[in-house]
């Protein structure tokens, strides 16, 4: 045997007759070749995943080079002298490719593959072989398996090795299963089967009872339909008799009117009435007409409306104290009027006068009667000195009398003596003016628009 597996890396063995027995220190690879031997054989399973404690042979003995899994062995079976070879293609499929040649030759082995390798060279199955003759270093399987309990049995008993007790007990334990598991199985269905028949059968019945009530039913509806077909007789004869009625009215109608068509024609002839592209082109002037008259109509209100806005800014404007002047002579005024000419009250300035003239002599002597002085110049200043208070006096009192003239005019002509409030009657009476004049203009624009379309209506109606 030569080997690439596990730490066998192209190393051989070889084997003679009878018992051989390898003598090796631990881990020189005893237990390796002995894997290779069962992996030459029946192949390697591929289908083993590693669990708890135990490391699938596809992954136990994975060459630890890294190189692909593969083996030959130099074997003399009945078949003659035969060299097996496995290697691996894929490495999903470890020592898959399998080769049985004779000896010396490239002449394959009719008949012997891969997977049935061992069973054909050794006349017994891998599991018989791993828990009977093939004896592992650590254990040997002790599980159960149908095609060792054949071989025992034929040791034992009669030769038969056909008959399995635990093929017998999964037979058993199949068909009980096909009969019935928990829910499943074929009582389970038969008896789902039978109680769907027995609804079946139940709705049979149930829809027997209504067939039976369905064609009472039909039968009363038959014996009404026959009475609502002979009614419907009668009324297809009444309405016959209805419209041979109408017919025969409708004859007659037609009759006087041809006659009165006839006597409108000859009417129309008689009178020369005009043609109907005529009496077409008349109606559409009549529309148009129409159209005139409404505009004219609406220019009319406009023109009125405008008429009312007019009035109510010359009324705006007549009651303005500065009615009847132009805005530039209102701003005139109301900025001059402290230079108009009033009325005033002279009577204070002249008592004042009359009375501090008589006063200034009294104080004078009064003066000089208290100082006790004879001066002329003291006397003469005393007297200028009154004589000047007085007249400052007679000035203010005729101011006041100017102002309160103003005032009391001011008030009579504008209603306020403020003269901030008057220059602002000017700027309002201003815009009023303003306002006037575009309802003027309005009015012109409008009356002119109104005489025109009267004037088309009138050559219109003429027409």
């Amino acid at each position: 045997m030569t080997a690439t597996f596990g730490k066998l890396q192209g190393r051989s063995l070889e084997l003679g007759d009878g018992l051989n027995i390898i003598e090796a220190p631990n881990e020189t690879g005893k237990s390796t070749w002995c894997a290779f031997l069962l992996s030459i054989l029946y192949g390697v399973n591929s289908r083993e995943r590693d669990r708890a404690g135990f490391i699938a042979d596809k992954n136990r003995f994975a060459p630890w080079s890294g190189a692909a899994m593969s083996g030959r062995m130099d074997c003399g079976t009945e078949l003659g002298e035969l060299t097996l070879t496995r290697a691996t293609r894929r490495q999903t499929s470890p020592m898959g490719e399998f080769s049985a040649v004779y000896a010396g030759t490239n002449e394959p082995v009719p008949g012997l593959t891969g997977a049935a390798c061992g069973e054909t060279l050794l006349g017994i199955s891998r599991e018989v072989f791993e828990r009977s003759a093939f004896i592992r270093q650590n254990n040997l399987p002790i599980s159960q398996d149908a095609e060792l309990e054949r071989r025992i049995a034929a040791l034992i008993s009669s030769g038969e090795e056909g008959t399995s007790y635990t093929e017998a007990a999964d037979a058993l334990k199949k068909q009980l299963n096909r009969r019935r598991h928990n829910r499943t199985g074929q009582l389970p269905a038969l008896e789902t089967e039978l109680a769907e028949l027995d609804r079946q059968l139940s709705e049979s019945n149930s829809l027997a009872r209504q067939l039976v009530q369905a064609r009472s039913e039909v039968e009363a509806l038959s014996r009404r339909a026959e009475i609502l077909q002979a009614e419907l007789t009668d009324c297809d004869r009444w309405e016959a008799a209805q419209r041979r009625q109408a017919l025969s009215g409708a004859a007659s109608a037609a009759e006087q009117a041809e006659v009165r068509a006839a006597q409108v024609q000859e009417r129309l002839q008689q009178d020369q009435i005009p043609e109907n592209e005529t009496i077409a082109r008349l109606r559409g002037a009549i529309v148009n007409l129409e159209t005139t008259r409404r505009a004219v109509d609406k220019a009319r209100s406009e023109r009125d409306e405008a008429m009312k806005a007019l009035l109510r800014a010359e009324a705006a404007v007549n009651e303005s104290p500065f009615a009847g002047q132009s805005p530039e002579s209102a701003r005139r005024e109301a900025a001059g009027t402290e230079n108009e000419p009033v009325k005033w009250n002279p009577v204070p300035g002249v008592l004042t006068f009359l009375i501090g003239v008589p006063l200034c002599f009294v104080v004078t002597y009064a003066v000089l009667f208290l100082t006790g002085s004879h001066s002329k110049l003291l006397a003469l200043l005393t007297m200028l000195a009154g004589f000047s208070c007085v007249c400052a006096l007679a000035l203010f009192l005729k101011k006041r009398a100017f102002q309160a003239g103003w005032a009391e005019l001011r008030l009579k002509r504008f209603g306020t003596a403020d003269l901030d409030a008057i220059r602002q009657l000017a700027e309002d009476y201003a815009k009023l003016c303003e306002a006037r004049d575009a309802a003027q203009a309005s009015v012109n624009a409008k009356s002119a628009a109104a005489d025109t379309l009267y004037s088309s209506l009138s050559s219109n109606e003429q027409g």
